[in-house]
């Protein structure tokens, strides 16, 4: 556990999000509210404010479902009311004869 104290009134504790957080829940840290911040793969000083950033990369993984009814049919991917997969405002299939 880290202290930034250079902010004038305020105490701002941290840690890195691969260590372990004993230490602040079993001290009088407990009752502070955690806030999770994206930080850069490497930290370039000890001050948290210069490895914070705004950049956060997300991966999403589609069904073949998804995929199709997305990429192919240009619908939108979606749960109906019994949480069962639904393709929404798709095009459907097209046949050209030629």
């Amino acid at each position: 556990m880290s202290k930034y104290n250079a902010c004038l009134g305020y105490d701002i504790y941290y840690n890195h999000f691969n260590k372990t957080d004993e230490d602040a829940s079993q001290s009088s840290l407990k009752a502070c509210k955690k806030v999770l911040l994206p930080i850069k793969d490497v930290p370039d000083a000890n001050d948290p404010f210069t490895f914070v950033t705004g950049d956060v990369t997300v991966t999403v993984a589609l069904t073949d479902q998804c995929s199709d009814c997305y990429y192919r049919k240009g619908g939108q991917c979606q749960l109906d009311s019994r949480e069962q997969f639904s393709c929404a405002n798709s095009y459907g299939t097209i046949l050209l004869q030629f």
